[in-house]
């Protein structure tokens, strides 16, 4: 797992779960532990989209508590867990960055998709409307291009200033060239990716 491509909140929400493990007795990290990491994080998106659904951390802490499973042998981040670091990753992909950053937001749609996890099992028991909040999270994380055009969505167009006119006089929006597909992939080129 690569902390280098998680945003600042994310890895406070594992520090958190991490915490929340260690201070329960647990040597395995859950969906559950995540949860309770993100409603730690108040300034997190996860943590505002979860408070806006009517998630309450007291009513949290009592089922995550029940949920602690001290007989598992698993230590570190469950195999279902490191799926939905690799489902948040690939939700982050979605938004076209190059070298997409994971946030909160991409984990909790994870942790969303996912209705056999401890998580989303408490937050069925608290009575929240998951679908509107799997809804809510996606409009935020945004469509990708290619579902926007199907979806009828358009990409408002952006007058350049003019300092970007007098760029595109000098150069090619690249932005733009990846966008319509007309980029080559860049294979086995990542020293200088990384350089550049």
């Amino acid at each position: 797992m690569n902390s280098n491509r998680f945003s600042d909140h994310l890895n406070e929400v594992i520090a958190c779960a991490e915490q929340a493990a260690a201070h329960y007795g647990t040597d395995y990290i859950g969906s559950e532990h995540l949860m309770f990491g993100m409603l730690a994080v108040p300034d997190c998106t996860a943590c505002r989209l979860l408070k806006e659904a009517g998630v309450n951390e007291k009513r949290y802490l009592v089922f995550f508590k029940n949920c602690i499973d001290h007989e598992s042998r698993i230590r570190g981040l469950t195999p279902r867990t490191k799926e939905l670091f690799q489902r948040a990753l690939e939700f982050s992909m979605v938004e076209g960055a190059y070298k997409p950053l994971v946030g909160t937001e991409h984990l909790l749609l994870a942790i969303l998709g996912k209705s056999e996890s401890y998580a989303m099992l408490a937050l069925d028991g608290m009575g929240i409307d998951t679908v509107a909040l799997t809804r809510r999270t996606e409009e935020l994380i945004g469509p990708a291009e290619e579902e926007s055009a199907a979806a009828g969505w358009q990409r408002a167009d952006v007058t350049p200033t003019p300092l970007g006119e007098e760029l595109l006089k000098y150069g090619i929006d690249l932005t733009d060239r990846a966008r319509e597909g007309k980029l080559d992939p860049v294979i086995g080129r990542h020293k200088e990716i990384e350089k550049v």
